[in-house]
């Protein structure tokens, strides 16, 4: 029995930004990234954007979310989420 030759399969590149389309689903992405400690997420949110309608550098932003930060400072945070139209909630851990 011969083997069948392998098929290539076309991928493309899954852009988590195209599926965050309100702000309710941009709330429960960040809460879900904020659980698993994902720090790097507001790249996903496009930081052009979120420059632009916060009124932050977009080179600060990325420093400021980037993985390797250390002293983020809450006002960037603030403004960030407030251009998204966002604000941030503290719960009790359960």
């Amino acid at each position: 029995m011969k083997a069948s030759p392998a098929t290539k399969e076309k991928t493309t590149v899954f852009d988590v930004s195209e599926y965050l389309d309100s702000p309710e689903i941009i709330a429960e992405y960040l809460t879900a990234c904020a659980q698993q400690g994902e720090q790097y997420f507001f790249a996903a949110l496009g930081m052009s954007q979120i420059a632009q309608a916060s009124g932050l550098e977009r080179n600060g932003l990325y420093k400021a979310f980037s993985p390797d930060a250390t002293n983020t400072q809450y006002k960037t945070v603030h403004r960030a989420l407030q251009a998204m139209g966002l604000h941030i909630e503290v719960r009790a851990n359960n």
